[in-house]
């Protein structure tokens, strides 16, 4: 729901997925009851809270998820980066803005990190309960133990809908993690 005109520091542990290979991670929002629903995402950080020490050899990757690597620690504000991309299963598209969302009374006026930041636009024909899917490309867990995301999220407006992080080994099974 409405957080207010604030960014709001989360973290996620992905412990459960430490040693896996490959992971995927996805922002699967659901537009609210009407336009005032705008949900941004910035800032987003993928790393090993305790590391340990690197392996030798190739790292094992799951054969079930083929989608490019990224490194750890990762790092976006969305300044340059194509990491993350709308799902093409999606109602509609997650934008990339700099200077506050169209509609008024919702949505970040700036970045948290950066000049830039991801968001659902809740405005017509974008509600109600239509869905925008944002995909990371893969994260390479297997010589991880206690990998983690952080991330920030702005949720004002009177229409907020609802916003979950949600992880995958195989492109085809989802697990929520996080939700508001």
């Amino acid at each position: 729901g409405n957080q207010g005109d604030q960014w709001i520091s989360t973290f996620v542990s992905l412990s459960s997925y430490a040693g896996v290979g490959s992971l995927a991670l996805r922002f699967y929002g659901v537009s609210g009851t009407g336009f005032t629903g705008d949900i941004a995402i910035d800032d987003i950080q993928v790393s090993e809270v305790i590391p340990r020490e690197s392996p030798t050899g190739t790292p094992t990757v799951s054969p079930t998820l083929s989608c490019p690597i990224l490194p750890l620690p990762y790092s976006t504000s969305f300044e340059t980066g194509v990491e993350w991309k709308s799902d093409p299963s999606s109602d509609f598209d997650w934008r990339v803005d700099a200077d506050g969302t169209p509609s008024a009374n919702t949505g970040p006026s700036s970045a948290i990190d950066g000049n830039f930041y991801v968001y659902m636009e809740a405005s017509s024909p974008n509600y109600p309960n239509k869905t925008a899917i944002l995909k990371s490309d893969c994260f390479d867990l297997s010589s991880t133990s206690s990998p983690e995301i952080r991330f920030q999220y702005h949720t004002f407006g009177t229409d907020i809908g609802s916003i979950a992080l949600e992880a995958s080994a195989d492109d085809a099974t989802w697990t929520e993690l996080w939700s508001l």
